[in-house]
Order: structure tokens, then sequence, then C-alpha cells
């Protein structure tokens, strides 16, 4: 009786487990921005990308009351999957200014140097 009841616990914890692990993480909120990339002859690429303030529809599809622009944790999120689609920066990058603008925000860095 208590291997039986032993074993249906060990059952019910081990599949209680396996489905917490296998839940995805929510995907940020996608967010408007435009992203721009500059090369010098030095072969260090350099970018800007400008994120937009985002209007009340974005709030409601979101179910976020909080202003994205103030994470900085989404905004790099949204940065490193357009370099990653440009197959840039693949070495690493530096964040060299932060600036808000009248529409939002912009984040300018260059890629790290190839050693």
């Amino acid at each position: 009786m208590r291997l039986t009841l032993f074993l249906r616990l060990s059952l019910l914890g081990t599949v209680m487990a396996l489905t917490g692990c296998s839940s995805q993480p929510e995907p940020p909120p996608s967010l408007e921005y435009a992203f721009w990339l500059d090369s010098d002859a030095v072969l260090q690429n350099q970018f800007r990308i400008t994120f937009f303030k985002p209007d009340s529809s974005w709030y409601k599809s979101s179910k976020r009351r909080t202003n994205p622009l103030l994470d900085d944790h989404n905004l790099f999120l949204h940065l490193e999957k357009e370099l990653d689609q440009r197959q840039l920066c693949l070495q690493g990058y530096q964040i060299m200014e932060r600036r808000p603008t009248a529409k939002g925000i912009t984040l300018a860095g260059r890629c790290s140097a190839i050693h």
C-alpha cells in the first residue's frame, strides 16, 4: 500500500515537473522601431536603433500597463533579435549612447572588434 502510494506520488511529481519545464516563456511584446547600420573604414559596424512609443492599442493587446521603453531587458531582447537576423555583432557589442527622443528612445552602439 505504501509502495503504491509512493509510486503514484512520484509519478504525479514527475508529470508536474515536466509540465512546468515544457512551458515556453512569453515572448516580449513587439515594439515598432527603426534600425540603421554604418560601417566605417576599420570594419567596426556602428548601429542605431530607435524604439517608438507605443499607442493605446499596444497596451490593450500586450496586457501591460508599464511603458515598455523603460524596460531595458525588453529593449535589449529586440536589439539582439535584430542583430542576430542581420548576422551582426557576433563577437558582442557595446552601447555607447542611450538617448530619449520626442518619439521614443534611441540606443547607439558598435560591434565589438574582432581580434
